[in-house]
């Protein structure tokens, strides 16, 4: 149960004074986990931050401005800020409607999934209410801009599947960046996944530049006024957006598009959702944040995150390729051949670091940095190994070097799994 808003502390509360639990998500230099409160056995979603990544990648402002916007906004379709303790954790309420639509997504799509049908994640009413509701966040957030002059509302921070093309190009972040978001999270809603996939992040954004709305394909599931909006929100030109008009006008015609018929506006903070997830099982929460382990530090490093914000990745663009392309790696030896390579996520104690993973016909794999290329470990292949597919994009390895889970966001597990074992078999 969420705490009610108008919850006061006391005093500033601690690390200590939380038990800590699952992992709720995860971000390009924090994670966000199921915490509670040891005197009220209130739940909480804490961020935990690492002080020394955020220093050296200069990220202390990107956090100040987190702070002072959540701080400010008050909705309640936005998730609720509390409070915040050596710039170091967090804490929301746990129940943001943006969590919530994305909990309806995944539980939709997998019993779309188990029944067979293809390109369909939630129902069109489930969307359409959701949707809906972050319409109304957009809004209030962005009528919150016309009383602020501050120049950060130009600052861009999110995530690379959701990132405008004038983002893209180095021009100012405004609110029409947001409108495109909007198209991309209603396409994700009605498909289960996100419009623009390519093999790496990079050539990602070579095809959100290149995207013309006229032309977008859509699967047959997408309905005609869905179709419509979407194209009317991913639109190159930011001002071409619908709802981009800085006046009143401009979100009252992205409200009055038929997409939205029939929902109520002035009623909807009220109504009773459509479909709602079953509540998250979440294990009793037994960290305590009052222990000396309770640092987090050495799960933390340069690579550490399973994701990386668009700022981050914009600014290593040039040195990421998300492919070896003709060279190799410097661990290898001479007559050593590259059969299989990708960038991967390896599941570590509490976060899952990004790699690059390269499978040669040795047969062995090499863990290398994403970014950097520097060798971390090797992970040998016998006729003992084992590879078990956990899900649409992760597996394990059980090898005599130990066990690792991978998830490798662009490619199927089938692909690597056949890989893997093409690579014993041959050595055989």
């Amino acid at each position: 149960m969420a705490p009610p808003h108008a919850l006061h502390f006391d005093a500033a509360p601690e690390a200590s004074d939380f038990f800590f639990g699952t992992v709720l998500g995860q971000g390009s230099y924090a994670k966000v986990f199921h915490a509670r409160m040891k005197n009220n056995k209130m739940d909480f979603a804490v961020k935990v931050m690492d002080q020394s990544f955020i220093r050296k990648e200069n990220k202390a402002a990107f956090v100040l401005t987190e702070r002072k916007v959540l701080s400010r906004l008050a909705h309640p379709n936005i998730v609720k800020f509390y409070c915040s303790f050596r710039l170091v954790c967090r804490i929301h309420s746990d129940r943001p409607s943006d969590l919530t639509a994305a909990s309806v997504r995944a539980d939709e799509y997998k019993k779309n999934h188990d029944a067979g049908v293809a390109d369909t994640a939630c129902s069109l009413e489930t969307t359409r209410f959701y949707v809906a509701e972050t319409v109304q966040a957009l809004e209030y957030m962005h009528s919150m801009d016309q009383e602020d002059t501050n120049n950060d509302i130009n600052q861009f921070c999110g995530t690379v599947s959701y990132v405008s093309p004038e983002v893209l190009h180095d021009k100012p972040a405004t609110r029409a960046c947001d409108l495109w978001a909007l198209g991309c999270i209603l396409f994700q809603m009605l498909t289960g996944r996100t419009p623009f996939v390519a093999e790496n992040d990079y050539l990602t954004f070579q095809v959100i530049i290149n995207h013309e709305s006229d032309t977008f394909e859509f699967p047959e599931s997408v309905p005609e006024d869905a179709r419509d909006l979407i194209r009317r929100l991913l639109v190159q030109e930011p001002s071409e957006r619908i709802g981009a008009s800085q006046d009143e006008a401009g979100y009252a015609e992205l409200k009055n598009h038929p997409f939205f018929d029939g929902v109520d506006w002035d009623a909807l903070e009220t109504q009773v959702a459509p479909y709602t997830p079953p509540p998250l099982e979440l294990s009793e929460p037994k960290l305590d944040g009052a222990s000396e382990h309770w640092t987090v530090a050495e799960y933390f490093s340069d690579d550490a995150f399973s994701e990386s914000t668009t700022e981050d990745l914009m600014s290593r663009r040039s040195r990421s390729s998300g492919s070896l392309r003709g060279s190799k790696p410097a661990c290898m030896s001479y007559d050593e051949q590259v059969r299989f390579e990708g960038k991967v996520k390896i599941h570590s104690k509490m976060f899952k670091r990004a790699r690059e993973l390269v499978l040669t016909d040795a047969p062995r794999l090499l863990v290398l940095s994403a970014w950097s290329g520097k060798f971390k470990k090797e992970i040998l292949l016998t006729a003992d190994t084992k590879v078990n597919p956990i899900g649409q994009h992760t597996f394990d390895i059980i090898s005599p070097s130990g066990t690792f889970r991978v998830t490798d966001p662009n490619l199927p597990t089938q692909n690597w799994v056949c890989a893997i074992l093409d690579a014993i078999s041959n050595a055989d």
